[in-house]
């Protein structure tokens, strides 16, 4: 069961768009958010007194100006502030760790683009500059050394303890920016392209940059209503701030079991940089249905794929050397007719990472053995996905009302072999399948509707209700991974909005 696993929530947001001339637009956003949430303990932990409890906080404030200077040429440019804030307070009786962290980040920066018509083609182009400071302070010890053995706690990290905690703090500056052109043009009748290249320059932690070329073609067979596609994409993402000081630290590489022996892993943390193909169809049936079919392919370097520090929420970027996947996507749309429309789809799918592995806070001993070249299924490897929605519109009135289903077929639960009798005794291992190692399948429906309470020139309202996992059916997302823990599924939840519009 889970123990001392209260919170609340509260966020404020705030939009104006001003028109100072029939060619402008300025924008302004601001919104302030925050959270305070119990960190839930196991029963030990709950008899121990433990009681951890985690602090979030955020602000963000974003003015943007739009110009058009004629019929064919748009201007945007754009200055934007992010604030982050995080807290793990500790307390006197936590058990088998005492855990206490305080960071934040600031990111700040301004983005300009055009957009521009031109003889059948139409161009874009923008540019970014970004500044992020980031300052971290965790520190962990053991309180309880029988019980930190029992949680598989690692003979380095018990070295740390209350008397002698483990203590990290630092503090950096650093730059990004990126630029992109693009086009998309038809150089034959039935024949759309879109090209384009990006520059990608980042300093957060490991200095890095990228060219990335994007291709996409789309052919429409106008005698049999198909038209046919495919693209090549090259991605690059820098990890994320979050931790990242930390996961990248000799402190913390110390710790990692990837950083010794022949492992070859413990190196820092580079982008994400990723290969991305993928050819589909799409086709027009009989009373307007579509279909779409997708097949893709993706080839990953320094894959990000963060780890969970115990039953918290907070993680530590790490990165997986190599890796692959790919899928088929089929979806089935229903359009409007009478106010009832819909879609079906289903997706297969297979990832594949490679080790080593790079980064993060390792401090249990519950981990597959990854060294160069070790091939294992992520816990993020769902094969097969299913959804469909059945939809009603009432337009005239301003009443909706959708029902929706999905399915999963359910993840690996990844932990060595020694580690399966100790999982099959934990709350809630009746969801997982221990032969095949994997979550068991699972499925919830839900229902969303709403309706215009009042609408004039000036004002709208509007009411919305939802529900969601009507059966109350209960499942995991996966479950006692060491990357990323256990996530169980919501129960059924109930929730409104009432949304006021003002013109």
């Amino acid at each position: 069961r889970n123990f001392h696993d209260y919170g609340g929530a509260l966020s404020f947001s705030l939009r104006t768009d001003w028109h100072p001339t029939i060619s402008d637009i300025v924008l302004l956003d601001a919104s302030i958010d925050g959270s305070d949430f119990d960190v839930p303990n196991n029963l030990f932990q709950q008899l121990a007194g433990q009681r951890q409890t985690q602090q979030l906080r955020d602000n963000h404030q974003s003015l943007a100006w739009q110009h058009t200077w004629s019929a064919n040429t748009l201007t945007n440019f754009a200055y934007y502030r992010h604030y982050y804030r995080a807290k793990l307070l500790g307390s006197p009786q936590d058990t088998p760790l005492y855990v206490g962290q305080s960071r934040h980040h600031t990111r700040q920066g301004a983005i300009v683009s055009l957009t521009r018509v031109w003889h059948g083609h139409t161009i874009k182009a923008g540019a970014e500059g970004s500044r992020v400071s980031a300052s971290e302070f965790f520190t962990f010890g053991v309180t309880n050394s029988s019980a930190a053995l029992l949680a598989q706690i690692t003979a380095s990290a018990m070295v740390f303890t209350s008397a002698n905690p483990f203590l990290f703090q630092g503090r950096v500056v650093r730059g990004a920016a990126f630029a992109y052109a693009q086009d998309d043009f038809s150089p034959v009748h039935n024949l759309t392209i879109n090209a384009g290249l990006r520059y990608d320059h980042t300093d957060l932690l490991v200095p890095a940059q990228q060219a990335s070329p994007r291709i996409g073609a789309v052919y429409y067979v106008p005698q049999t209503h198909t038209a046919v596609r495919a693209s090549f994409n090259r991605l690059y993402m820098p990890p994320q701030v979050e931790n990242l000081l930390l996961a990248s630290s000799p402190q913390a590489r110390k710790l990692s079991p990837f950083a010794t022996g022949s492992s070859g892993g413990g190196a820092d943390i580079a982008p994400e940089t990723s290969s991305a193909y993928e050819i589909g169809v799409s086709q027009q049936l009989p009373s307007t249905l579509r279909l779409n079919l997708a097949y893709w392919w993706r080839d990953f370097r320094n894959i990000d794929d963060p780890n969970v520090l115990f039953s918290t929420t907070i993680i530590f970027p790490n990165s997986v050397a190599t890796a692959r996947a790919k899928g088929l996507d089929v979806r089935l749309d229903v359009p409007e007719r009478h106010g009832w429309s819909g879609y079906l789809s289903y997706t297969n799918s297979r990832v594949t990472e490679i080790g080593p592995l790079n980064g993060g806070l390792f401090l249990t001993s519950d981990l597959i053995d990854i060294g160069p070249g070790t091939r294992f299924t992520p816990d993020h490897d769902q094969r097969n996905v299913g959804a469909f929605a059945v939809i009603y519109t009432a337009h005239r009135r301003g009443l909706w009302s959708a029902f929706s289903g999905r399915y999963e077929s359910g993840v690996p639960i990844e932990v060595p072999e020694d580690q399966l009798v100790r999982l099959s005794r934990l709350p809630g291992a009746s969801l997982v399948n221990f032969f095949t190692q994997r979550v068991r399948p699972w499925y919830v429906f839900g229902w969303s509707g709403g309706m215009d309470l009042l609408r004039r020139e000036r004002v709208i309202v509007a009411l919305q209700a939802d529900v969601q996992n009507l059966t109350d059916r209960p499942f995991v997302y996966n479950f006692g991974n060491p990357f990323s823990g256990t996530h169980f599924g919501y129960p059924r939840m109930y929730g409104g909005r009432l949304k006021f519009t003002f013109h």
